[in-house]
């Protein structure tokens, strides 16, 4: 580290001990004011990266995930998820796989591969896992979580999801 540099550093930790809950931005326009110059931010995080001088935020939210926590399902048919990826094939060019997984035991309820990627694709991949578990209209009562993507929002799709 050269001389210039040292100066710097000592004046970040003098701010960080004065003010423990600012970040880099903030204690660069701390060090900007001061000194009358110009300081860039990037120097001050690399600085602050380099003495492991960085303070991490907590969460701030009842969600689970961003709690750190993992969302448990109890039983089987209680929670669904759906989503369509595309895929690069040889023969064909993209295809999408529409695909329904079931949350609490992480087993593949339903599927449909095609080479459109119309809402008919996920609609029919939600059919097919709705009548391989034998799910009633209006008897059960279970959450699907999709992407809100495009084809979740059709009203094919929608008409599906509210019948069951």
């Amino acid at each position: 580290m050269e001389a210039a540099e040292t100066w710097l550093v000592d004046e970040v930790r003098k701010v960080i001990e004065k003010f423990p809950e600012y970040g880099t931005r903030r204690i660069t326009a701390v060090l900007r004011r001061r000194h009358q110059k110009y300081i860039n931010h990037k120097k001050i995080h690399s600085i602050v990266k380099e003495h492991c001088w960085q303070r991490w935020k907590r969460p701030y939210s009842n969600h689970p995930r961003v709690q750190g926590k993992k969302k448990v399902t109890p039983q089987p048919n209680s929670h669904w998820a759906i989503d369509i990826r595309h895929l690069l094939t040889k023969q064909d060019g993209w295809c999408q796989l529409a695909s329904v997984i079931d949350c609490s035991d992480r087993y593949l309820v339903g599927w449909r591969f095609s080479r459109s990627g119309k809402a008919a694709i996920s609609t029919r991949a939600l059919e097919d896992a709705l009548i391989r578990e034998n799910i009633i209209p209006k008897t059960h009562g279970f959450v699907i979580r999709s992407n809100n993507g495009l084809v979740f929002g059709s009203k094919q799709f929608h008409e599906t999801v509210t019948k069951y």
